[in-house]
């Protein structure tokens, strides 16, 4: 008698299970599909855990893969000197002219609830490294949209530089799941 309670109780914790993992994986389908709508310009990718805790809470955890040319067209919005970009691990090298000199402005891109600040660490021209309040004044940041586009109930949760690209991770909640089955 036990050994068939265990069996029943077996089958049905297998059947859960199996039910379980279908659904979720319909749930990243349903996730997938949004997001390939969205209205960005740069591949959206879900990177949270549970398709079905997300689409349950309505909390998303999303990233943005940008190219250094998509980083550059990004910065370049709000400094339109901004040229090429070479990324490195965590730095963004971006190459500007001041006056008839080339030169590289270090900078580095951090989350805000506002976007992604893009801020100027260093510029180094004909070899020396200048400090940007020198050149720039006070203003040696910005704030630039998020690459998810206008949707709202989106906030930017971090930013990972590498040789390879830039990752921006995107919180995105329930208010913006319907925005982000519109096409752009």
């Amino acid at each position: 008698m036990k050994r068939r309670s265990l069996l029943i109780t077996s089958a049905v914790a297998a059947c859960l299970l199996a039910l379980t993992v279908t659904a979720d994986a319909a749930g990243r389908q349903r996730i997938d599909a949004r997001l390939a709508d969205a209205p960005s310009p740069y591949p959206l990718r879900f990177t949270g855990g549970s398709a079905l805790l997300a689409l349950a809470t309505g909390r998303l955890a999303v990233t943005a893969s940008l190219t250094a040319d998509d980083v550059s067209s990004l910065i370049s919005s709000r400094l339109p000197a901004a040229g090429a970009v070479e990324l490195t691990d965590d730095a963004i090298g971006v190459h500007v002219t001041i006056g008839r000199q080339d030169g590289v402005a270090w900078v580095t891109l951090t989350p805000s609830s506002d976007g992604i600040v893009v801020a100027v660490d260093s510029v180094e021209i004909a070899g020396f490294e200048i400090d940007p309040s020198m050149l720039m004044g006070d203003d040696t940041s910005v704030t630039v949209d998020p690459p998810i586009g206008d949707c709202p109930g989106t906030t930017v949760t971090g930013v990972d530089v590498s040789p390879a690209g830039v990752d921006v991770g995107i919180a995105v909640d329930q208010s913006a799941l319907s925005c982000l089955a519109q096409p752009a």
